[in-house]
């Protein structure tokens, strides 16, 4: 089944064209077809056919003409029968037909889709749209038909969507592909002057400014004759720009976005989250390292760059390298300022430094990605002010303070799925070579755990080395339980791969969890920390599960030179943090101990008095002999044990 109503209303059938009646029939036909999909009611069905002098049989005879149209759809339906494409809903009958079979719905599908990507990508939808709504819609209707209120609709979509492409192909290639199109578009509105504005501006983009001045002077004609009106701002001033030198450009222009990774794999719904949040003017991508944050942020900038015309920043915060200093917010400014083409005032002042940032950023159109953010007092001071601005932001916290102060979009990029993570690794290392390994393959994305660096990092060792096989690279990633990186990829790169979550499986592919064993928050409970299973390691570097004896993490199965610890705060465990554990690293219930907390129940009172007293003496800290024998062995062992020898030289505390 086809219909078409852009040239003319016409209907197919199984290949054949299909008569389409009489015309109170093709009336009711076009009527269900221009409401798209909403409820036509039958006194509009009245109004339509006959206008203010319906007959008194009106009712009847659209409920039969009603019945013919079903008809058109299913020859063989019988009377009084609803059929599958003509439905009654209440006092009215909703015809719903998709972009496969009505070219009306697909028109305004293409619209949609256009206004949901970037402008290049955009530029294309919207010229597919437009060739397919070239002609005139419902051409052959009377006028007192077409002149409805959802006729009218259609044509201003129509010419809405010319205007919105001219605005895409402004400064893209494909502006002179797309010229000739809305030309057309054009001169089936005279006098619709956004249009004709925007058919001057692509003029004088392509050189012919002579045709622009033209068009110019033939629209103002046609105004001054029909309306007795001059044209408005917008066309004045399209005018303007094409009587005037072109504006040679702007050397300071930043355009700073890395180079998109190779193989990426496209993450639809995160880019549907990540458009929905264009609004707010910053965006918040928050997950575990090696998720693809960086990676997810870099591509969709691409996409949309083209909609920030005054340039994009892009400024690494070095929030988690390892090793590393992270970029203080007065040294990012300068950064940024310097990037912009303005020189720093020189003061080490951040208030000062982000009052000029924000001055300079005023009236600007830009785009800027802040990678790799520690939180949000690092970003904070980086945040400019002008309303035509979006902010990216990466970071493996959550930075609820932008959400609640600034009003931060945010967005969560979680591990890939089992056969995401699958695809991943066949982009990497083509298709032919995982289907000869399926088994090594299929071992080899679980040990990687959905996360598209590890898969990255796992593809290049076995690029790099053709002599093995996929089972080779899984075996000894399973035999050494880690596979040294250093000698394949720089130390930040690397820093980012995680330990692989032993709870996931590719049992579970949609959420890439397995289901009888889901990873959740842990309970903390009074008496102490919480305590997360064998498997995942402690909460902290203090905190020993089951036992006072301190356990040892498990090695990941991809070392990236970094342990990541599993540390707990506000009642989560929270997988994922380079680096060792530090005092402000701690769990709260160890932040400030200086011995295990576990072993706190386990003194006796006197132990107690005498530990507090060496603390509060002048160079506390260690205990004396005495003390020493009250406390278990596994936790002498976690004390100052130079210290102790040091202050009882004649004789250590018993083991």
């Amino acid at each position: 089944m086809r219909v078409r109503v852009f040239g003319g209303l016409r209907l197919w059938r199984d290949g054949v064209e299909v008569a389409l009646g009489p015309a109170r029939q093709r009336a009711v036909l076009a009527v269900l077809l221009a409401a798209r999909g909403t409820v036509v009611r039958t006194s509009e069905l009245v109004d339509a056919i006959w206008s203010d002098r319906p007959p008194d049989s009106a009712v009847n005879q659209v409920r039969r003409l009603i019945g013919q149209v079903r008809r058109l759809f299913e020859p063989d339906l019988p009377n009084r029968e609803d059929g599958a494409w003509v439905k009654p809903v209440g006092d009215g009958y909703r015809l719903s037909l998709d972009a496969r079979v009505s070219d009306l719905a697909a028109f305004f599908t293409l619209v949609d889709d256009a206004r949901a990507v970037g402008r290049a990508e955009a530029a294309q939808k919207y010229e597919q749209a437009l060739r397919l709504a070239r002609d005139q819609p419902f051409a052959e209707l009377p006028p007192a038909l077409t002149g409805l209120p959802a006729f009218r609709a259609i044509e201003t979509a129509r010419v809405q969507a010319a205007v919105e492409a001219a605005d895409a192909a402004l400064g893209e290639p494909r502006a002179h592909h797309l010229l000739p199109l809305l030309q057309h578009y054009a001169a089936a509105a005279p006098l619709h002057e956004p249009l004709q504005a925007r058919v001057v501006r692509l003029l004088t983009a392509a050189g012919r400014r002579a045709e622009a001045l033209a068009h110019f002077e033939e629209v103002r004609r046609r105004l001054a004759e029909e309306l007795g009106a001059d044209p408005g701002a917008e066309l004045r001033a399209a005018h303007l720009d094409a009587v005037t030198d072109p504006a040679t450009p702007d050397a300071n222009r930043p355009a700073q976005l890395p180079l998109r990774v190779a193989a990426f794999s496209p993450r639809p719904q995160l880019a549907d989250g990540m458009a929905a949040g264009r609004g707010s003017g910053l965006i918040v991508l928050s997950g575990m390292g090696g998720s693809g944050k960086t990676a997810l942020a870099v591509d969709w900038a691409h996409r949309i760059a083209g909609d920030y015309p005054d340039g994009q920043l892009y400024l690494d915060l070095r929030g988690f390298e390892p090793g590393g200093r992270q970029l203080r917010p007065v040294e990012a400014l300068a950064t940024m300022l310097l990037s912009l083409g303005a020189t720093p005032n020189g003061s080490a002042d951040l208030n000062a430094l982000g009052a000029q940032f924000r001055s300079v950023m005023a009236k600007q159109r830009m785009l800027v990605l802040l990678d790799n953010a520690r939180d949000s007092a690092q970003v904070r001071p980086l945040l400019p002010a002008a309303p035509g601005c979006l902010v990216v932001i990466t970071s493996r916290n959550r930075v609820p303070s932008l959400v609640a102060r600034e009003g931060a979009w945010p967005v969560h990029v979680d591990r890939l799925s089992f056969r995401a993570s699958k695809d991943l690794l066949a982009l990497r290392l083509g298709a032919a070579r995982l289907a000869g390994e399926p088994a090594a393959a299929d071992r080899l994305v679980r040990l990687c755990a959905g996360l598209p660096l590890a898969l990255s990092i796992a593809a290049a060792r076995a690029a790099v080395s053709p002599q093995m096989s996929l089972n080779d690279v899984a075996a000894e990633l399973t035999r050494q339980r880690c596979l040294s990186l250093r000698r394949w990829v720089d130390r930040a790169a690397a820093a980012a791969a995680l330990a692989r979550d032993p709870y996931w499986s590719p049992a579970d592919d949609s959420a890439g969890r397995h289901p009888r064993r889901r990873a959740r928050p842990y309970p903390v409970s009074a008496s102490g920390p919480p305590r997360p299973p064998r498997a995942t390691g402690h909460c902290c570097a203090r905190c020993s599960p089951r036992s006072r004896k301190p356990q040892r993490q498990r090695t990941p199965a991809i070392d990236v030179g970094v342990q990541p610890p599993v540390h707990h705060a506000a009642g989560r465990v929270e997988p994922g943090r380079a680096g060792g554990v530090d005092r402000a690293e701690r769990c709260p219930a160890h932040r400030d101990s200086r011995v295990p907390a576990p072993a706190r129940p386990g003194l006796d009172r006197r132990a107690r008095r005498s530990l507090a007293a060496n603390r509060r003496a002048p160079g506390g800290g260690g205990v004396d002999r005495e003390t020493a024998r009250h406390l278990p062995g596994s936790q002498r062992r976690g004390l100052a044990v130079r210290v102790l020898v040091a202050r009882c030289p004649a004789r250590a505390a018993p083991r």
